[in-house]
């Protein structure tokens, strides 16, 4: 077995501990198959941080552990599910926009933002780029901003977990 059995995509320094039997030095976590950095505690428990690049987006991971020859050989632990976290937007910087009849870049700012999170501007889709997990760069279309109004921001983050934002104006 393992623990934990699951993680928030977009988070870091996820520790992972493998139980079972015949561990030895030289034992290693495998994650969707590539091995990892991984410390043998016992001969029943392994540890190793999972790289974050796996924990970027949600879905499931194939867990194993291998042993090196002399005899050695490889068993599946499992899956680990990683799910996305419900998105919040808490500002945008710049808050305020000049009309034009150009495209404009903002960075929106909260928390539980993931690489597949997607955005939308008073309905419509837009262009986005992950930062950080509290910061998301998104592309505004002239359309947008070529007359006065406000626009209304929303971030979805997919399943499993995941959820739609409360909007920002």
């Amino acid at each position: 077995g393992f623990s934990p059995a699951g993680a928030d995509a977009g988070s870091s320094g996820v520790t992972l501990t493998v139980t079972g039997s015949n561990f030895r030095q030289g034992t290693q976590i495998t994650i969707e198959g590539t091995p990892i950095s991984t410390s043998v505690a016992s001969e029943t428990s392994a540890s190793a941080t999972i790289p974050d690049s796996f924990l970027a987006r949600a879905g499931d991971l194939r867990i194993g552990v291998s042993n090196p020859p002399p005899g050695g050989g490889s068993a599946t632990g499992g899956t680990l599910s990683v799910t996305s976290p419900k998105p919040e937007v808490t500002g945008a910087v710049p808050p305020k926009a000049a009309v034009q009849n150009a495209s404009k870049v903002i960075r929106l700012i909260g928390r539980g933002f993931v690489g597949n999170s997607s955005v939308k501007a008073n309905d419509v889709s837009v262009p986005s780029v992950l930062e950080s997990p509290t910061a998301l760069s998104v592309t505004l279309p002239a359309s947008l901003l070529s007359q006065p109004g406000v626009v209304s921001i929303i971030v979805s983050n997919p399943l499993p977990g995941g959820g739609t934002s409360n909007p920002l104006s």
